[in-house]
């Protein structure tokens, strides 16, 4: 295994991880997220358990299970998290949400997302 593909199953099993504190523990990451559900609903836990949980978790793993033969698949990792990043920005623009942890996570998602389709671009 060479040393880009090293980084991809790091940066991948670190998306995962990422992935299960939402898939597994969402009333943790929507308090850590300022979240809040709204009139009692829970609607907002399946979105952080899908959206921010599962969908990070199946990318991780895709790359991991496709990436090593199908370098395309690291691409798309990190389409993936360009498209998190990129609404992240959006809501810095115009919602007015920058807090330091929200820029924090933009420059993760920024980073991983410049790895991926930077270092695995075919």
């Amino acid at each position: 295994m060479d040393a880009v593909q090293i980084v991809n199953f790091a940066l991948a099993g670190l998306s995962i991880a990422f992935g299960a504190i939402c898939f597994l523990a969402p009333a943790y990451a929507m308090g850590a997220l300022k979240l809040a559900p709204v009139g009692g609903q829970m609607d907002g836990k399946s979105e952080v358990r899908g959206a921010s949980g599962g969908a990070f978790i199946a990318l991780g793993l895709a790359g991991m299970l496709f990436g090593p033969a199908w370098t395309v698949a690291w691409v798309m990792v990190g389409v993936h998290d360009a498209g998190a990043a990129a609404g992240r920005l959006l809501s810095f623009l115009f919602d007015g949400s920058g807090s330091t942890k929200m820029w924090v996570y933009f420059i993760i998602e920024l980073v991983f997302a410049g790895w991926f389709i930077g270092a695995n671009w075919p």
